[in-house]
């Protein structure tokens, strides 16, 4: 009889110490999902300034002589498909590739990244315009006074000959003139354009004028 009552008092107190552990897991999962989430350590990051400076260009004489005017030098645009002469002696430069053989200068000059490229003796370009396009902007009244406008031709290609002055209200300072060729190009008849510049006061712009004169008759052309 004492053994029963002994062995069911052991039992109610095993009973009892499993209830009590099954009670702390419950309180301790309850807690788990309460509990507000950890937060992630806090991530720094550090900003960093990118600053580009203007970078002036050095100036550099494209070398090869010339075969169609004696004493004269070829420059030759491989990206855009032409070449060109241009008096020995003078200077061309550009930022990129693409840009070669458009300014011509007889004094070395720089072309400064992010401004406006310098006037030089002679500009050349072969634009993604038609040329009535070009021409139509290039004399525009509210920006250009037009001296000269005419149709020619220069070799076998159909080209229309311009001469303006400036008025000021645009990008030109007033007073500034050029005269030159808008040659139809290629299938598509894109403009050619070769001018020369002339800034108020300077003498030689009668001079740029008949190297402009010369110097289109050089301009070959390839297929890009």
């Amino acid at each position: 009889m004492r053994t029963a009552v002994w062995k069911a008092a052991l039992a109610g107190v095993v009973l009892f110490i499993l209830g009590v552990a099954a009670g702390a897991a419950t309180i301790d999962m309850l807690e788990g999902e309460d509990a507000a989430p950890t937060a992630a350590e806090p991530v720094t990051v550090t900003s960093v300034e990118t600053r580009t400076e203007e970078t002036a260009t050095e100036t550099v004489t494209v070398e090869g002589p010339s075969e169609g005017q004696p004493g004269w030098s070829t420059c030759t645009n491989a990206r855009r498909g032409y070449s060109i002469d241009y008096p020995s002696g003078w200077y061309t430069t550009h930022l990129r590739p693409a840009q070669a053989c458009e300014y011509f200068h007889p004094e070395p000059f720089e072309i400064i990244e992010g401004t406006e490229f310098p006037p030089t003796g002679l500009f050349v370009f072969l634009t993604d315009q038609t040329v009535d396009s070009y021409v139509d902007e290039a004399t525009n009244p509210m920006f250009f006074e037009t001296v000269r406008r005419r149709d020619t031709m220069v070799g076998p290609r159909s080209a229309v000959l311009i001469e303006t002055a400036a008025t000021g209200q645009g990008e030109s300072g007033p007073g500034e003139r050029t005269y030159g060729y808008v040659v139809a190009v290629g299938p598509e008849e894109n403009a050619f354009v070769v001018l020369a510049t002339g800034l108020p006061g300077d003498e030689r712009y009668e001079e740029f004028k008949d190297v402009a004169d010369e110097a289109v008759k050089t301009a070959q052309f390839v297929e890009r």
